[in-house]
């Protein structure tokens, strides 16, 4: 008979694909009630993994100890494991500062401190409240707003410890990238069938803004073509990294003619599965250009050439990578020649569009020089923001279109510098580990996983997909997969180790 904890294993696999399946397709979770259901359900998988993890190593020692006092002790045993490997303890630290920063900025405080570490937030309050001298203040201008944040965060950051701790196995990492690219393939599928049927309504039935109605930005079920565009760049390296996977490595014939190892790449058992990821990757390459995302178009441009840089140094790897350098060829000649114009006209604009977005972050920066240190609050840059902003005064903008300007707002120097940290340490750490790594399906998935991180942290240069939490629920999904494909997925136990040595 099963044991309880395998139900609960089956409960926490199929929740994260159920997440990885609803996030997008409620309008990238943008609204209220599918935040909400987004969280509740992060926070349920990771309350479910602590509960399996308790029935699974039970005290031995302990005479049949009660439930309440075993969930009591396990947040010890999360501090233990956090800090019970060599590469986790600093970005856990970094982490917990962060998270403790943020709720620092929640918290009342006494005039005489917010003029030492903020005063412009005390002088908002001064011109705009009618709040009694002497009256405790919080850092953040929104708490509501900070609170949202800092929830969101938490529940990305529960279901990356989830995928971490409980995906040990190639074919678990695996399903989680199948879901994404089956999801990446439902929603181009999607966005085609909708934009040649569009009748001024997502889904045909749920009614978009007035000024959404010809249905040039919508794509799929995002509002946004970036964020669509958002979505597709992260997919691809992992497809990519999967294709490196199944590719063979025909090394048997070092001197063969290119056409001989063609004939035999094309007699191979691989050929079926290997042309339909090949078609994969097309697809929603192409649905990227088709986008006319700039941001997102320079970020997949950006990632490629980061994905065959490091794919190139490791030997095991580069054998493989000229049948990748044929599927780069013919998505230019297929997806880049075919859209040409459209693709002159979208950068001929960029000049306008460069003004608006600079006069965005100029106005971001006295946002900055005003709250340096702390940032106004977590979330809060659409309530600071209209204090500063000094064109385009038909538009109120939420985000700085600026991830990394974004962050700097809202938690000054001390939070970007924790949260850059977090980013750099964890990327240093996987991508030593994985130029260690002999594994093969650990290579080429953390090489892919390697890559969608970059493919987004440069496309957040130009816009806010992070502050999109179907996208950044994925973004933290993919860092997870990459972490397990890296790390937890043994070069041993009866997997055959990769002939070549690491380069």
């Amino acid at each position: 008979m099963p044991q309880p904890h395998k139900y609960l294993d089956a409960i926490i696999e199929k929740g994260i694909i159920s997440l990885l399946i609803f996030t997008p397709l409620a309008f990238g979770t943008v609204q209220p009630w599918s935040i909400a259901v987004m969280e509740i359900t992060a926070f349920t998988l990771f309350f479910i993994y602590l509960i399996k993890k308790i029935l699974q190593n039970p005290q031995p020692s302990a005479p049949s100890p009660n439930p309440s006092s075993a969930l009591r002790r396990y947040p010890l045993s999360v501090i233990r494991y956090l800090s019970s490997a060599p590469n986790r303890p600093l970005p856990s630290v970094l982490c917990l500062l962060f998270l403790l920063l943020t709720l620092f900025q929640m918290q009342p405080l006494p005039e005489a401190i917010i003029k030492l570490i903020s005063p412009a937030s005390l002088t908002t309050y001064q011109i705009f409240g009618n709040n009694p001298a002497a009256t405790l203040h919080p850092i953040s201008l929104n708490l509501d707003a900070t609170r949202q944040e800092i929830f969101l965060l938490l529940s990305h950051a529960a279901i990356f410890f989830v995928i971490v701790s409980h995906y040990r196995t190639k074919d678990q990492v695996k399903s989680l990238v199948k879901t994404i690219l089956f999801m990446g393939c439902f929603l181009v599928v999607f966005a085609i069938i909708q934009k040649m049927t569009w009748n001024g309504r997502i889904f045909w039935v749920y009614p978009v803004d007035v000024d959404l109605r010809n249905g040039h930005r919508i794509w799929a079920s995002y509002i946004s073509y970036d964020n669509f565009a958002g979505y597709m760049e992260m997919a691809i390296p992992l497809a990519l990294g999967l294709l490196l996977y199944r590719a063979p490595r025909i090394t048997t014939l070092p001197d063969a003619p290119l056409t001989l190892k063609i004939a035999r790449f094309m007699a191979s058992e691989n050929i079926t599965p290997y042309s339909l990821l090949f078609l994969l990757v097309l697809l929603l390459a192409a649905a990227l250009i088709a986008t006319f995302s700039r941001g997102g178009i320079l970020a997949f441009v950006f990632s490629s050439l980061f994905f065959a840089a490091i794919t190139r140094r490791r030997r095991s790897l580069k054998q493989k990578t000229g049948f990748l350098a044929l599927l780069a060829a013919v998505i230019f000649v297929v997806a880049v020649v075919a859209s040409w114009d459209r693709l002159e006209d979208r950068f001929a604009d960029l000049e306008q569009d460069h003004v608006s977005r600079l006069s965005i972050w100029q106005d971001s920066i006295g946002i900055v020089r005003d709250y340096p240190v702390l940032g106004t609050g977590l979330g809060t840059f659409k309530n600071a923001g209209m204090r500063y902003q000094t064109s385009m005064s038909r538009f109120l903008f939420d985000h700085a279109h600026n991830d990394y300007l974004e962050l700097l707002t809202d938690t000054g120097i001390v939070g970007f510098l924790l949260g850059i940290g977090i980013a750099l340490v964890f990327f240093r750490n996987a991508y030593r580990r994985w130029r260690q790594k002999r594994n093969m399906f650990g290579k080429c998935i953390g090489a892919g996983g390697l890559t969608s991180l970059v493919a987004l942290a440069v496309h957040s240069f130009v816009d806010f997909n992070l502050h999109i939490p179907a996208n950044a629920l994925l973004f933290s999904v993919i860092a997870a997969i990459t972490y397990a494909a890296i790390f937890n997925v043994s070069d041993k136990n009866g997997i055959t180790p990769d002939p070549i040595q690491v380069a």
